[in-house]
């Protein structure tokens, strides 16, 4: 098993959380296009709230908190060097499991509208991305 500096675990997390919301916005504001072509202002309007809203949402309430809790995780971690897959818990991978699937399911079963996706999928991938870059941030302070 790769094993690495023990704050090398926050630049991980910070890479696989930053690409992950990446992947996300991209779903998201190509399903903005085929939502917004035709659409009345008000209407592009609605969806720019939802997508604050939701961004809002998780990034304040769950990924900035979950973030610091891994932070601290890996603070008060003792060894030098561990698996590089301990930058998140096994709690941390089963939301990521539920999370793709959740949204895969949503996506590929036709019964989700495009507005849906877009408004949905911009919010949850910049937080998510954002959320990779505090942890970014977090590793370069204690290097």
């Amino acid at each position: 098993m790769l094993e690495v500096k023990t704050k090398t675990l926050l630049s991980i997390a910070g890479v696989f959380w930053l690409i992950a919301g990446i992947n996300v916005a991209v779903v998201g504001v190509r399903a903005y296009y085929v939502a917004a072509e035709g659409a009345a202002p008000l209407v592009i309007a609605l969806l720019v709230i939802g997508t604050i809203a939701v961004f809002a949402l998780f990034f304040f309430r769950i990924f900035k908190p979950y973030s610091a809790k891994h932070a601290r995780r890996v603070d008060e971690m003792n060894e030098d060097r561990v698996s590089a897959l301990r930058f998140m818990d096994r709690k941390g991978y089963i939301m990521i499991a539920f999370m793709i699937a959740l949204g895969a399911g949503l996506r590929l079963s036709g019964f989700v509208p495009d507005w849906f996706i877009a408004f949905f999928y911009v919010g949850l991938g910049v937080a998510l991305a954002l959320t990779g870059a505090l942890f970014l941030v977090d590793w370069r302070r204690r290097c």
